[in-house]
């Protein structure tokens, strides 16, 4: 029975290290406080729960890589009090907070006027050019290699979404590849069919916030509104986009108008 009684106790010991050593490192912490105002006409108390809601899912999503150790939002008026806690100063993740994430499509150059823009390097009037940034592993390595596609695309995307009905992450069987799942609300699911049913053969991009993730062909008619994302290798930027899509866009403008950090 003695050697189960030490046994007993050094877990005891062990526990009440770890319990100590979880503490200090939680003092440790530096708070940060972002207040968060909404830029215009004051909202709905529906569109304010709204706004909370996406809030609290991008620092749930992208705190994380940002060193945010923990979070919470409240609301008052109409302003948001954020306080963030994380090792550093965390003032620079309100620019995440209030980002817009416009979810738009495009309808791509096609190939004529892609060469011929290529040809004069010269843009004409309402269109852009972009790049879609092909992030993917080495053979045989850990290093990211990242390589960049350009992309002529109009001014005006030809729709925006600010949220889906449903947004679904998996991967596919052998290669596990990410595989992106999306399901349009009725009324975008009806507009989209209409843009792939005009638009067979021509690239179809997906941008958020200026950056392009995708562009893939439009192969049919979609009628269904579920769209399946397949080619983006990268895992990482698979899940970005994921939680993008999954939270949705913020149509009401938000500003940070205050942040700081006790002494």
């Amino acid at each position: 029975m003695k050697p189960i009684r030490l046994i007993t106790i050094s877990f005891v010991a062990v526990a009440a290290v770890f319990c100590i050593t979880t503490a200090t490192a939680l003092l440790m912490l530096r708070e940060t406080t972002i207040v968060i105002a909404v830029d215009g006409v004051a909202p709905s108390d529906e569109q304010m729960e709204r706004i909370a809601w996406i809030l609290r899912e991008r620092i749930t999503a992208f705190g994380d890589a940002a060193g945010v150790r923990s979070g919470k939002v409240e609301h008052k008026g109409s302003e948001f009090i954020v306080k963030l806690r994380g090792m550093e100063d965390l003032t620079p993740f309100g620019r995440v907070l209030t980002s817009r994430s416009a979810i738009e499509l495009y309808l791509a150059a096609d190939d004529d006027q892609a060469e011929l823009i290529q040809k004069t390097g010269t843009l004409p009037e309402g269109v852009q050019k972009r790049v879609i940034v092909h992030e993917f592993l080495r053979l045989g390595s850990e290093e990211l290699e990242k390589k960049e596609e350009p992309i002529i695309l109009p001014i005006l995307p030809e729709m925006a979404v600010s949220r889906f009905k449903t947004v679904r992450f998996d991967r596919d069987g052998m290669a596990r590849r990410p595989i992106i799942t999306v399901e349009f609300e009725p009324a975008d699911a009806a507009r989209f069919a209409q843009i792939t049913r005009t638009n067979i053969s021509r690239r179809l991009a997906l941008m958020i916030d200026g950056e392009v993730f995708t562009a893939p062909t439009i192969q049919a008619e979609i009628v269904d509104g579920r769209v399946q994302i397949q080619n983006i290798i990268n895992a990482r930027q698979a899940r970005r986009l994921y939680e993008l899509l999954r939270i949705g866009t913020l149509t009401i403008p938000l500003k940070a108008v205050n942040a700081q950090q006790p002494d």
